[in-house]
């Protein structure tokens, strides 16, 4: 009986892992998402002016669509989505919007680990399932 108790698996350091990492994941969360807490959006994350796109993209929004927006690295893909933040800022609660950076290396982002953020995200910032929640939540 001993033998067999010192060959399985240590479940609590599993659990012990599992809930570190989703402590990690929930921190680059908050640091992505200052408004959760009452913050801004930080100036060097906002341009004084509005690219073209910017309207045309504010203007899709309500529509409940997915749109992607891609381009070479450093044109203002990120500026622009963080100007839509603050617009939707003075509309709706901050807890509705979530901006993630797919990129992070620290994310490590998979479909697997999508899927972990979003639940995060379900169950920490909007504390409730995505298919129960009232008000319309945007992604970023």
């Amino acid at each position: 009986m001993q033998s067999s108790l010192l060959a399985g698996p240590d479940t609590s350091t599993y659990a012990l892992k599992a809930d570190a990492q989703e402590s990690e994941l929930l921190r680059i969360l908050y640091t992505y998402n200052p408004w959760w807490t009452g913050k801004p959006i930080p100036d060097v994350k906002l341009k004084r002016f509005k690219r073209y796109d910017y309207q045309r993209l504010a203007d899709q929004l309500d529509n409940q669509k997915i749109v992607a927006i891609v381009g070479p690295r450093q044109v203002g893909k990120t500026t622009l989505l963080y100007q839509l933040v603050q617009s939707l800022l003075h509309k709706t609660k901050p807890q509705n919007l979530m901006y993630l950076s797919l990129d992070d290396p620290y994310l490590n982002v998979t479909i697997g680990r999508t899927k972990q953020i979003f639940d995060i995200y379900s169950t920490s910032i909007a504390k409730r399932p995505l298919d129960e929640l009232e008000e319309t939540a945007y992604f970023f």
